[in-house]
């Protein structure tokens, strides 16, 4: 399959014809014989399997983002905020009137989700059995050669306003015919006192031509016998060849219309994803996209204005071949402008805005373009793109953030095949550089490089030289004075050229940009270079006019440990703050300044030197300075609370290491949580003149209110480290309900929704919860957005508690007494709703934490007649005993226990 046809990002049409789909598959079979023989029929079947399991996918993955809506709810009742800009303005078509086919009525079930494994009601039943039959599934099942269409799957839709109170969809699953031609089909029908009513349908059709193949309008005399109403003229050019049972749901786009998602495979290993919309008229395609793996693309929040954007993944995953595992990340973005999605473009600002924020903008833009991800991101991480600023420069925002999150979420997983790129892909050149200083000179500038051999890249060393100097050369455009650049660039030169007069001039251009840098002196040493000609790492040092200069926060900025953001936060600064900046790491956008603060803390931190969020005159002439060594990783620390002898409550913390004994922490606080990145444990105070949430600073030992309610309980952190999601009951009505509030003291907490004991997704806005439906049933495992909207249920058990998301949001772990008769530890599948379960003993074991790499899981138990910390793998197996717990458990359940890297 020719993938090139495939990814173009820019259109919102894509095609496959049947040839391509069969070349697919024989691709696939010629990976898995090793492309070193014969594909015989098992190899092509074993494709067609691997074609239906890829394409099934999709359906389940989508359901962390657009949560179809609870039945017998009113999209307006959803707690969304109203939107600030951008609000549609299209109003709703007539319904359309046709003929209807004569079936037995019966009792109307509201079911406003596709449920594979329930008991469908009567009306579902019908509907499938009458379009199943209508569509003639049975005969072309016996006449297919290759595969057919297995069956029809209805649902009822959640009406958005009286007109659609009794709306159905119906679609077709399984693996598409090609001989006889079948395709999949999606349609709206309505229950009528006759019968049902088929008001628009939408059929996946493609054609050698590339346009669409459409129906004939059906006559009155053929709607009398069941046949298809007139096709939708924008029917689709991009099939999907299967559909799974769950593949199409109801999503809220907007208010203004009914919206469905549609998740299908392509191919041996694609994936395909429509948006669309019925107005009362016509089922019409919004969206659509063809990704080259499954699943990929989704809709989401991304400005937190009511209204979802698709976010769509068009990824590279050839940069040497599908299966090697080293993919360029991407998404394209589309929102909603009041009459259709339009895809969001970084563009310039107007010149009625601001100087500043023009620059800003501009300065983010080139460095996107450059490949310099990184460096966008930290550009644009002070504006308030959620709040009163100017659309085009807050879409931009939202852009970056989200390509830039996406690059570097594969590193932090680790889920690449050739790391050195994945963080050039980031923009991350000293990353890179860090990889490469593994290795000696000799080893790297070699035949037989060890970044070569044995990898991925082995025989792709073209393909590998290619890339590098075009990342290097496009990251050169935004920052000419970016030393690691020009020594990856030379390093990609050399791998196909060997020793060249340029790859000298590059290597020697980054000794003198990095003159400090003994690795990359030595190297151009290696290769014939003069070390004497270079500028010395003393000359680099001498101060211009002062040891010090003063600089001034643009934007409110964290102050952190160490030039990078890898450092911990050690506090921060408002916009207009003045430092005292005493040398300097890095250049640009890169730059970092090593400052003191004013008395009474003097501290020493470090703070971004950007340009645009800094302003600092003369930050050249600061010397360079030694940077603190970066965090080592490691198992990581421990924290747990318990009552004391003194009929306190404690926070413990603990190596996870298991060689050392616990350590008091905190006095009077309960469940607590350490800020990602950061040093502020939040907690919930037990201390009876400051009840409420609480915060704690490792570094200072400094103690701050976040809250007043004695009720608050179950803080945790977002991805950022500056909002925390807790859960309280502190209404009249003594309902739980989850509430998002600002890591500060001003006690401005928001309500999102009911629930309890929260936890926020690691990646995204969305909180995994203990919770049930509006009706107060379906009780168990709930997720939501962050406004509260798209609630969709996780688990159905009413006693699973204490939810956690796993760092990459894959699954959560939870712990439930239901399930088999006591207290254990399950996992739920996020993808699929699957439930493992993980311990199984007589004795406690509850409130689980994961680690921070997602392999082991943390737990209190009472075990062997006696409360202590133990340790199983995320996958289950044998539970080890950490160390003992000090204290007493009076009501263990109220206690809280997590795993940070620190």
């Amino acid at each position: 399959m020719n993938r090139h046809d495939r990814m173009n990002s820019s259109s919102l049409s894509f095609r496959m014809p049947f040839s391509a789909f069969l070349t697919s598959l024989l691709l696939v079979a010629l990976l898995l014989a090793g492309c070193a023989g014969s594909v015989d029929a098992t190899e092509v079947a074993v494709a067609v399997a691997l074609t239906q399991t890829a394409a099934a996918m999709p359906a389940a993955e989508a359901a962390e983002t657009a949560t179809p809506l609870p039945a017998n709810s009113q999209p307006g009742e959803t707690p969304t905020p109203e939107p600030e800009s951008l609000t549609p303005e299209a109003g709703r078509g007539a319904g359309v009137v046709t003929e209807t086919v004569a079936v037995t009525t019966t009792e109307a079930v509201t079911d406003s989700v596709p449920v594979t494994d329930a008991i469908a009601s009567p009306e579902q039943a019908e509907l499938e059995a009458l379009v199943s039959e209508q569509l003639e599934l049975a005969r072309i099942a016996e006449e297919s050669e290759f595969g057919a269409i297995e069956g029809v799957s209805a649902f009822q839709l959640t009406p958005v306003d009286d007109s659609d109170s009794d709306l159905w969809v119906a679609y077709t699953f399984g693996l598409r015919s090609f001989d006889p031609l079948q395709n999949h089909v999606v349609a709206i029908y309505a229950r009528v006192e006759s019968g049902w009513q088929e008001l628009a349908r939408m059929e996946f059709t493609e054609s050698e031509t590339g346009e669409p193949a459409i129906e004939e309008p059906a006559t009155e005399g053929q709607a009398e016998e069941g046949q298809a109403a007139e096709a939708d003229p924008a029917a689709f050019i991009l099939a999907p060849d299967y559909l799974g049972e769950g593949s199409v749901r109801q999503v809220f786009v907007e208010p203004t219309r009914i919206w469905l998602e549609v998740q299908g495979g392509a191919g041996a290993h694609s994936g395909t994803y429509h948006v669309l919309s019925y107005d009362g008229e016509t089922l019409s395609t919004e969206v659509e996209n063809f990704t080259a793996s499954p699943g990929g693309s989704k809709l989401v929040d991304l400005n937190k204005d009511g209204l979802l954007e698709a976010q769509l993944d068009v990824s590279d995953p050839y940069v040497f071949c599908y299966a090697c595992g080293v993919r360029v990340v991407e998404y394209q973005l589309l929102h909603w402008n009041g009459t259709q999605f339009v895809p969001v473009t970084l563009s310039p600002l107007t010149d009625s805005a601001p100087a500043d924020l023009r620059e800003t903008n501009d300065r983010a833009i080139k460095l996107a373009q450059a490949g310099l991800w990184k460096d966008a991101l930290e550009t644009v991480s002070s504006l308030d793109i959620a709040g009163e600023v100017d659309p085009v420069l807050a879409w931009n925002a939202l852009y970056i953030q989200v390509n830039a999150d996406a690059k570097r979420a594969v590193i932090e997983a680790e889920q690449t095949g050739y790391p050195l790129l994945s963080q050039l892909f980031y923009g991350d050149y000293a990353a890179a550089l860090e990889i490469m200083r593994a290795y000696t000179p000799e080893e790297l500038f070699s035949d037989a490089s060890p970044l070569v051999a044995g990898t991925v890249a082995e025989g792709n060393v073209e393909t590998l030289s290619e890339r590098l100097i075009n990342l290097a050369d496009s990251a050169l455009t935004a920052q000419p004075d970016l030393g690691e650049a020009y020594f990856i660039r030379a390093w990609g030169a050399f791998l196909v050229d060997g020793q060249t007069d340029e790859v000298q001039a590059d290597l020697a251009r980054a000794a003198e940009l990095l003159p400090r840098d003994e690795f990359v002196r030595d190297a151009y040493a290696f290769l014939g270079g003069d070390p004497a000609a270079l500028p010395t790492p003393a000359d680099a040092t001498q101060p211009a006019t002062a040891e010090t200069i003063t600089v001034t926060a643009k934007a409110e900025l964290n102050l952190r440990g160490g030039p990078g953001t890898d450092y911990a936060i050690v506090g921060s600064v408002a916009a207009g703050d003045e430092m005292q900046a005493t040398g300097r790491v890095g250049a640009d956008a890169s730059l970092w300044l090593q400052v003191t603060l004013p008395p009474p803390g003097n501290q020493t931190a470090w703070i971004t030197g950007n340009p645009n969020l800094v302003d600092a005159p003369d930050a050249a002439n600061l010397p360079l300075v030694e940077a603190p060594l970066p965090p080592v990783a490691g198992p990581g620390m421990i924290y747990f609370s318990v009552v004391d002898s003194q009929n306190r409550t404690m926070i413990y913390r603990v190596a996870a290491s298991g060689d050392a004994e616990p350590e008091a922490l905190v006095e009077n606080g309960a469940q607590p949580s350490l800020q990602p990145g950061g040093v502020q444990l939040a907690f919930q105070s037990t201390q009876a003149d400051a009840r409420g949430l609480a915060g704690y600073s490792l570094d200072t030992g400094q103690r701050v209110r976040y809250s007043t309610f004695l009720e608050d309980a179950f803080p945790t952190w977002n991805p950022a480290g500056n909002r925390l999601v807790f859960a309280s009951n502190r209404h009249g009505d003594r309902k739980w309900r989850i509430y998002v509030t600002w890591a500060d003291q001003n006690n401005n907490a928001e309500v999102v929704g009911f629930g309890q004991e929260p936890d926020w997704h690691p990646s995204q806005d969305t909180i995994v919860f203990k919770g049930c439906d509006d009706a107060g049933a379906q009780c168990g495992l709930w997720t939501m957005l962050l406004d509260g909207s798209v609630p969709g249920p996780l688990t159905a058990i009413a006693s699973d508690s204490r939810p956690m998301w796993s760092p990459d949001g894959s699954f959560v772990v939870f712990m439930s007494d239901e399930r088999d008769g006591n207290w254990e530890l399950y996992r739920v599948e996020v993808a699929d709703g699957a439930v493992t379960r993980l311990t199984d003993n007589a004795a406690i074991d509850g409130l689980p934490a994961l680690s921070p790499d997602g392999s082991e899981i943390v737990f209190l138990s009472n075990r062997e007649d006696a409360w202590a910390l133990w340790t199983i793998p995320a996958g289950g197996g044998v539970a080890q005993r950490l160390a003992a717990v000090t204290g007493e458990f009076p009501d263990w359940r109220s206690q809280g226990v997590t795993w940070a890297d620190r």
